[in-house]
């Protein structure tokens, strides 16, 4: 019989290695052997942890992000509902609102945060692609947020992050919640300028930013 061990390092590794339909066997597996819900997740947010280590040393490109990305969202999805009811993830989780600005519908690089994310461990709302600044502001409400994650590729995108820091403001919901933004227009000195509260080149860098802002 295959031990737990052995189960939870075959997950990681199909994680890693974007194998979905195997990693979700194992998944499975966990379930049914009655695994601390806890240990699977941590398996699967270590290989998270590896894919983009791997990504940004070069080692992995956009395609192989995106396979192990799909590997970790269908096991995640599988054992949600135990963390759920277990209550020690959410208990402990910071909630992330995630979109692509409005007139952007480049998320190639979004998904890819989200996968980061939720390995971390964030609980995190992903508004899509083409997202109006009151959305972001409305979900910022209603989940009562700690992070905003804005993204931009298109140049002509850039400025609804500068209006959506005017409009956090307005709304009197600026100085509840951090504001991070990325994406191909996005630039630190520009977060800067709207008074982001952080900037990531990449995926990695999302998550870290992440992590200190909310430790």
């Amino acid at each position: 019989m295959t031990s737990k061990e052995e189960t939870l390092a075959t997950l990681k590794n199909r994680i890693i290695e974007g194998k979905a339909d195997e990693a979700f066997e194992m998944t499975q597996l966990s379930l049914a052997e009655n695994f601390n819900v806890s240990e699977t997740l941590t398996s699967m947010t270590d290989a998270m942890q590896v894919v983009g280590d791997l990504y940004a040393r070069k080692e992995y490109f956009l395609p192989n992000v995106l396979t192990s990305a799909n590997a970790f969202e269908r096991s995640f999805a599988l054992i949600q509902p135990k963390l759920l009811e277990s209550g020690s993830k959410r208990e402990k989780s910071s909630k992330v609102v995630i979109g692509v600005c409005e007139g952007d519908i480049h998320d190639i690089g979004k998904k890819i945060v989200v996968a980061m994310l939720r390995g971390a461990g964030f609980e995190v709302h992903d508004l899509g692609r083409d997202v109006p600044n009151a959305d972001f502001i409305d979900k910022v409400r209603e989940i009562e947020a700690d992070i905003v994650a804005q993204s931009a590729l298109m140049s002509t995108s850039i400025t609804e992050m500068r209006d959506f820091a005017q409009l956090a403001k307005e709304e009197g919901i600026r100085s509840k919640v951090k504001y991070i933004i990325g994406g191909g227009s996005a630039t630190r000195e520009f977060a800067a300028t709207i008074g982001a509260d952080g900037y990531g080149l990449t995926a990695q860098d999302a998550v870290i930013v992440s992590e200190g802002l909310v430790s």
